[in-house]
């Protein structure tokens, strides 16, 4: 895939520049799309906020998704399809991914694994995939199995070597794979091992990625979490506005449009509706402007005021073009202090 000016380098400078200025009415559609393909799931994790959905349930259909494709293709510098769900759960996500890949579209999903049998896995390294995250949480099956309620170690685990070692066979180097562990009570003590058992197999990056709240939104959050996120979201005054507002779409299942990935749980930030509305029109649609207004001046409403997973660096311009870059690690060094923290927090968020 060439590389695309516009939506690496255009599109992103033109959100900084609506961001920086305080502008409520944009000029650049979303730079990022998380698309749900489903939010069913086959597991019921400690660690994932879906316990406190009170959404429907449902699969995003080939239509729907096409017309989200059609409307995302020219600007999005990276698609993710995953949320609140399983993707593999979606009989569809094969040619879905297909279907972005014809359409210039980067993508990548994080998966449980437990679909991802010898059958799945060579069908999904045969997409054209850019990146998958392989869930995968301790090194023993007791601490597994109490994190990833109803996965069965054994099974997972085998899943994904026959992933890795189908990746190695088939000469693959797409998609960029990552083991993924989260750090919680239950997973503290393993994390050096889960590190050093993973270093030497067939994966790109070993992510040991920090515990997320979903916005304050998991209310046994103190029992999982370790001592630094037990604590409630304090106002400041010096609090920047939430750059997802100007920069990122989250798409339902059902076509409701939000802009926050915790917004997944109860849908409280929906803008309006693709089955409905265009994007280009929900991303002005004076609901959204009057949020963004309002983050302006310091006012968070709804899930916003207890958020803990917020920046709290307000990005500059650099931070936003360097997220343009496919070797983003590789410039990390030309930025300055508060745009490395910025682009730090968007990776482990998940926004890249």
């Amino acid at each position: 895939m060439s590389f695309n000016f516009s939506k690496n380098i255009y599109n992103p400078a033109v959100t900084a520049l609506g961001y920086i200025a305080k502008k409520t009415t944009v000029s650049n559609l979303p730079s990022i799309a998380c698309i749900e393909v489903t939010n069913h799931c086959n597991l019921n994790c400690i660690i994932c906020s879906r316990r406190y959905s009170d959404r429907a349930l449902g699969m995003m259909d080939m239509d729907l998704f096409a017309d989200v494709v059609r409307q995302t293709k020219n600007s999005s510098r990276f698609t993710w399809l995953h949320l609140l769900g399983e993707p593999l759960l979606n009989k569809n996500i094969y040619d879905m991914i297909k279907l972005c890949k014809s359409n210039s579209l980067k993508v990548g999903l994080s998966t449980n694994a437990t679909l991802l049998n010898y059958e799945n896995s060579k069908k999904l390294l045969k997409t054209g995939l850019d990146s998958i995250v392989l869930a995968f949480d301790g090194v023993s099956k007791e601490t597994y199995e109490s994190v990833r309620t109803g996965g069965v170690f054994e099974k997972v685990s085998e899943n994904i070597d026959t992933f890795l070692r189908l990746k190695k066979e088939m000469k693959k180097t797409r998609p960029w794979t990552v083991i993924q562990t989260v750090e919680i009570n239950f997973t503290e003590s393993e994390i050096e091992q889960f590190k050093n058992k993973w270093k030497d197999k067939n994966v790109d990056e070993v992510l040991i990625r920090k515990y997320s709240t979903s916005a304050g939104q998991l209310e046994d959050k103190d029992e999982v979490a370790l001592p630094e996120h037990r604590y409630l979201c304090k106002q400041k005054k010096d609090r920047p506005p939430c750059f997802l507002l100007w920069n990122s779409a989250v798409i339902f299942w059902d076509g409701k449009v939000s802009t926050c990935c915790h917004d997944c749980v109860k849908g409280r930030l929906v803008f309006g509706n693709l089955k409905e509305d265009s994007l280009a029109n929900i991303w002005n649609s004076e609901k959204i402007k009057k949020l963004r207004q309002k983050h302006l001046e310091g006012k968070f409403p709804s899930i916003c005021k207890d958020c803990l997973e917020y920046p709290l660096v307000q990005p500059s311009l650099g931070s936003f073009a360097i997220l343009g870059f496919k070797k983003m690690s590789s410039k990390m060094k030309t930025l300055k202090q508060k745009d490395q923290a910025f682009v730090t927090h968007a990776r482990e968020q998940e926004f890249f």
